[in-house]
């Protein structure tokens, strides 16, 4: 099992960040394409943190396996910025706050096996992803959970 945190705080930690999880998914004997699909996730995810958040953020990465064997890779992108205020706007394709094509969130959206956000305006996002094979996605096997603070919690360093 593999766990790690990646810090990307500028643009050049992008290509770093997307080298790491091409790295793990061939580990995991991912195919070329599946580990394409892997790097590409990363890559929207670490560029919405530099993009969207003054300090950037982190992208806690971790491998999966199913009770089965079958390996994934769970990726955790979380920041400090403004947050997204209309969570389906921002999945529209065309739909950008910060002068881009506006495809990357929904692309993530469909790419990705598992996909979760939490944001809150004006204290940052929380962005859940899990990649696996195509057609090895173990849809309600293993431990699958999401966790998010309630309206009332004390703040944290991240949402």
């Amino acid at each position: 099992m593999v766990s790690q945190r990646i810090v990307v705080r500028e643009g050049s930690q992008v290509s770093g960040a997307r080298r790491v999880v091409a790295r793990v998914a061939a580990e995991l004997a991912f195919s070329e394409a599946d580990a394409g699909r892997a790097a590409l996730l990363t890559t929207e995810l670490a560029t919405n943190l530099v993009k969207h958040s003054a300090d950037g953020g982190e992208i806690l990465l971790h491998t999966l396996t199913a009770p089965d064997g079958r390996r994934g890779i769970e990726l955790l992108a979380l920041d400090r910025g403004p947050g997204i205020p209309n969570l389906t706007r921002a999945l529209a394709d065309g739909y950008s706050t910060a002068g881009s094509p506006g495809t990357g969130l929904g692309a993530v959206s469909r790419m990705a096996s598992r996909f979760e956000v939490f944001s809150r305006p004006g204290m940052g996002t929380a962005m859940l992803i899990e990649v696996w094979p195509r057609g090895t996605d173990p849809a309600g096997g293993g431990q699958r959970f999401s966790v998010a603070a309630p309206r009332s919690a004390s703040p944290c360093p991240y949402p």
